[in-house]
């Protein structure tokens, strides 16, 4: 295990290199394609990391090794990015809604939401469907994610429409309507942007997405609770973990970036930038605070 993991990463750390070095030669407009490479490569070591954790101690080596590697992916992207002036756009992401009823007065306006998909929910329309359709099965019957699957999609908000014909497609079945006062299309958003999500208090409803990585902004706090050191239990609170972790002070508003793990045999409490964590034993989900954008 711990030959082919290592032998995986350094197969990986060549590979990015190589894409750095045509990247920094490519003309701009490649530069999209280039990144998003890149930040393909990021996520697959994250979720290698992610494995990797499952191991527990024994494979502390491999752990390291892996933080370490992902650590130099995201200096080496920032730098080709810097040399091709690629700017991420940072665009405001909603938590997922459910249905669209509440925002049906943005008729034109586009709007972004994190969703795990979902095969199961009611959904009427085919394309463009009724504003009171779940969007997580929405989004999987538009193709923009699959069941299970949790990313942003983009929401365009419409005006109703005098019809609404079901179908079946990506084994979600959407059913027939009549005219109905407001709808939608949904569409994967684009890679080529960093989708940031409001404070969510604690990241329990993200346990299912171990590997991937999200971004919020959040105020540095010393209250709320909080367990474990580098690495808490998913219902700690973010904003608390990111002082702890020495990504925020106190009363400081940025944008962290969270990385889903599984769930840990222990967390070890401690003090750290004037926060105290507790421990805490076996729990069933985690997260690392692994960055801050700004």
């Amino acid at each position: 295990m711990r030959v082919r993991v290592a032998a995986f990463v350094a197969l990986i750390l060549t590979l990015v290199l190589v894409l750095g070095g045509i990247a920094q030669g490519a003309a701009p407009a490649a530069a999209p394609e280039r990144i998003a490479e890149l930040d393909e490569i990021i996520g697959d070591l994250e979720r290698l990391l992610a494995t990797a954790w499952k191991q527990g101690t024994a494979h502390a080596d491999i752990i390291d090794g892996l933080e370490a590697s992902i650590g130099k992916l995201r200096a080496h992207r920032a730098l080709v990015a810097s040399e091709l002036e690629v700017v991420p756009a940072i665009i405001a992401a909603m938590p997922d809604p459910g249905n669209l009823r509440t925002y049906r007065a943005r008729t034109g306006e586009t709007l972004y939401f994190m969703v795990r998909g979902s095969a199961t929910n009611q959904v009427w329309g085919t394309g463009t469907y009724t504003d009171d359709s779940y969007l997580a099965a929405a989004a999987v019957h538009a193709g923009a994610l699959r069941a299970g699957e949790w990313g942003v999609v983009a929401v365009t908000m419409l005006p109703g429409q005098s019809r609404y014909l079901g179908s079946m497609a990506n084994s979600v079945t959407s059913g027939s309507y009549g005219a109905y006062d407001g709808s939608y299309q949904v569409s994967r958003a684009s890679a080529q942007a960093v989708y940031v999500l409001p404070d969510p208090g604690s990241l329990t409803h993200l346990r299912t997405a171990v590997g991937q990585t999200f971004y919020f902004k959040v105020t540095g706090s010393t209250t709320g609770s909080l367990w474990g050191t580098q690495v808490y239990t998913d219902d700690s609170a973010p904003s608390k973990a990111a002082v702890h972790a020495g990504f925020l002070k106190p009363g400081e508003e940025g944008i962290i970036s969270v990385m889903i793990m599984p769930g840990q045999k222990s967390y070890p409490g401690s003090t750290q930038n004037g926060v105290s964590s507790a421990s805490y034993w076996e729990y069933g989900g985690s997260y690392k605070v692994v960055g801050r954008l700004q």
